[in-house]
């Protein structure tokens, strides 16, 4: 490869890394790959491949492109949307894609960092809102049953939600003393922001991550938390009321409430 067919790469590379920031750091590894080991041939089919892909996203708006993205769940009847802050953090914007698959654009309302919360707002048909648990009226004990959907990074059905059941461990806690819910369950990438539930579709809290040393066990917000941050904002939620009878648990039911949570526009 000669210099000026080198400079010609390099140049393809840059654009192509600048021009999909989401994709950085993968697309870097892979570009200076082909570069260094496949030649110039690989380079540019790799590049006409990804344009491709960025054209077809382009043409079917509706369809998310893999960036970073989360989970969230609906908490009112007005539009108002749940998810964790690290899912959107640097955004002026983020979309959301419900039952209907269709893409809409949704406003930051608001964040609660030292809870890894935010809250955002659309406009347009709710099919769904949660119920939060009054944990003075319904206590959870260990071993519990729990289930949880979230959207998992899939870049060829990444409106596909992935049902996760698992079971209470207890609390444990985190930064500046905050307290945490740890569950057991297998959860993916994507799941950030999910609704925590328990066997009758009420909301225990929202999902915030993993253990890194123990990735088997999930760590989640609780009620109580989620409730003072909506209440912060004047979100006129529901509150779960005991005796009320076991809530629909299907699937159907929890794929009405979650959504598919994007990042559109980077400040």
């Amino acid at each position: 490869m000669g210099p000026g067919s080198l400079r010609a790469n390099l140049q393809r590379v840059t654009h192509l890394i600048f021009t999909s920031r989401s994709l950085l750091i993968p697309l870097l590894g892979v570009l200076l790959y082909l570069l260094s080991f496949k030649g110039v041939a690989a380079v540019d089919k790799f590049i006409a491949t990804f344009r491709k892909s960025e054209h077809a996203a382009a043409v079917h708006p509706n369809i998310p492109r893999l960036m970073v993205s989360g989970s969230g769940f609906w908490v009112s009847r007005e539009g108002h949307i749940v998810t964790s802050a690290h899912v959107i953090d640097g955004c002026r914007q983020a979309a959301i894609w419900g039952v209907d698959g269709q893409a809409r654009k949704s406003d930051i309302v608001g964040f609660d960092r030292p809870h890894d919360l935010v809250l955002l707002h659309t406009s347009g048909y709710v099919p769904e809102i949660a119920s939060i648990v009054d944990w003075q009226k319904t206590p959870l004990l260990r071993g519990d049953q729990l289930m949880t959907i979230g959207f998992g990074q899939n870049r060829n059905e990444p409106l596909a939600p992935r049902f996760t059941v698992g079971r209470f461990l207890g609390f444990d806690y985190g930064a500046e003393g905050r307290q945490l819910l740890r569950f057991m369950a297998l959860l993916e990438g994507g799941s950030s922001g999910a609704p925590l539930l328990n066997i009758r579709g009420e909301v225990l809290g929202v999902v915030i991550g993993r253990y890194t040393e123990q990735p088997e066990q999930g760590i989640a917000i609780p009620a109580p938390d989620l409730r003072r941050f909506l209440d912060a904002f004047r979100v006129p939620y529901a509150i779960a009321l005991p005796g009320r009878g076991e809530k629909d648990q299907t699937t159907n039911f929890l794929w009405r409430l979650a959504v598919f949570v994007q990042c559109q526009a980077i400040v």
